[in-house]
């Protein structure tokens, strides 16, 4: 307790500036109610055998102790230093790696987004390839219908025409052939017509021919081996629409089947690729939530990194002022000490004639 009292009586002597060749501060001292306990502890302690000494180690060990506070202060101070450097260190790499993450997730998602784009491309490019294969099948199936239609028209037509034909020569080749001008050149006619529609070529019999023939059987033999002629040529060209028909019909099918495949292979091509992009949409999503979290992350650690400041500075700051205020008073200690060797009959003539201790 008495080392107490004399320590705050110490540290009100730094108000005082009390300095060694200057005995007014001292005196000053002695007037304040506060030192009135230290001072008579200090002449009773005087009045004592080696007084003089007792107060020496006093002051020593105030001294020594404000020293060693010091040294203590500065350790704690370094230590507590350490450990916002360590801190500042660990806040500063977590900020640089979640930086560098978040910069990875980004460059990550950028190249999803464009792969995921891409596959929107290709999936639209093969959808239009799809509609243009299934509109040629289209056209491919009334290419050949009309084809066939045509070939049949054709077909048809050489058969009524043969039918005619054939009508007239077993007319012309009866016995008694009683055909008349007219039925023959009605027939003709429409034998020719047909020949003209299916080869686009104009025969025909003159009509005095015709007339010649009812009585002149070489004429009429002329016509015979001309609708036979016709009949041979028209016959031929069934055969080979007959013929070609089955081609006409084996290429087309093929094209078709084709056409088909390609089709199908482009519409199973589209149905991966639109499930791959169902794939790039999850992942974009997934990127965008852990980008998000992440520069949270990031955020909270820069709130960290700057709130670690803000302590370590105030540690500094308080530390400086402690370790200030402890350097002066080892300051304080040391002028002190040095004043009262230097000065201790002055200092025991002043404490014993206020408190009228020693005669």
């Amino acid at each position: 307790m008495k080392t107490s009292i004399i320590f705050l009586t110490l540290l009100f002597a730094v108000s005082c500036k009390i300095e060694s060749s200057d005995n007014a501060a001292f005196i000053q001292l002695t007037k304040d109610p506060r030192a009135e306990a230290v001072l008579a502890t200090v002449a009773i302690q005087m009045q004592q055998n080696n007084g003089f000494q007792k107060v020496q180690s006093l002051l020593t060990d105030l001294l020594n102790s404000a020293r060693d506070n010091l040294h203590q202060n500065n350790l704690l101070f370094k230590r507590a230093e350490g450990r916002c450097n360590i801190y500042k260190h660990k806040l500063e790499e977590k900020d640089e790696y979640l930086g560098s993450l978040v910069d990875s997730l980004k460059a990550e998602k950028i190249t999803l987004e464009d792969a995921k784009e891409r596959a929107g491309d290709a999936i639209t490019a093969r959808t239009a390839l799809v509609q243009k294969y299934e509109n040629l099948l289209k056209n491919e199936n009334d290419r050949y219908s009309n084809e066939k239609s045509f070939y049949d028209g054709v077909e048809n037509t050489i058969t009524d025409a043969q039918n005619a034909l054939n009508e007239l020569l077993a007319s012309l080749r009866a016995d008694g052939n009683k055909a008349t001008p007219a039925f023959i050149e009605t027939k003709i006619q429409k034998i020719t017509n047909a020949y003209q529609k299916v080869f686009n070529f104009n025969i025909d019999m003159p009509s005095a021919f015709v007339q010649m023939s009812i009585d002149n059987n070489a004429a009429k033999q002329r016509i015979v081996n001309w609708l036979e002629d016709i009949n041979m040529t028209f016959t031929a060209m069934v055969f080979d629409i007959t013929r070609d028909a089955q081609t006409r019909k084996a290429n087309s099918e093929n094209f078709k089947k084709v056409i088909d495949e390609v089709t199908k292979g482009l519409k199973a091509e589209n149905a991966n690729i639109t499930q791959l992009k169902e794939k790039y949409d999850s992942l974009v999503e997934d990127y965008t939530k852990n980008i998000k979290s992440f520069e949270d992350f990031k955020t909270k650690n820069q709130a960290n990194l700057q709130e670690n400041q803000k302590y370590c500075e105030s540690e500094k700051n308080n530390s400086e002022k402690v370790k200030k205020s402890g350097e002066e008073h080892v300051k304080i200690y040391e002028d002190l000490l040095g004043y009262f060797i230097e000065n201790y009959r002055k200092i025991s003539k002043m404490i014993n004639d206020r408190y009228k201790l020693i005669q």
